[in-house]
């Protein structure tokens, strides 16, 4: 068993960080804890389709840039 991964840990500080951000944004909006950003213990993955369908309004139609010329990667 390897005790050191490198991207392990890098994956485990980035999980920290979204959590709080998504804590940040859930109590801006005024979204319940339970239920609201955070969906539980168990929360259910979205496919690729449905995640591409949330992001559409945010990516450029005629490029598949973003805005800003901001990188896109699928």
């Amino acid at each position: 068993m390897r005790t050191r991964c490198p991207i392990l840990q890098a994956a485990a500080g980035i999980l920290g960080v979204e959590a709080r951000h998504a804590a940040v944004v859930g109590n801006l909006l005024g979204l319940a804890p339970e239920g609201g950003v955070y969906q539980g213990a168990t929360e259910t993955a979205l496919t690729k389709d449905e995640v591409l369908k949330a992001v559409a309004p945010f990516l450029a139609a005629d490029s598949g840039a973003m805005a800003g010329g901001a990188a896109v990667t699928l």
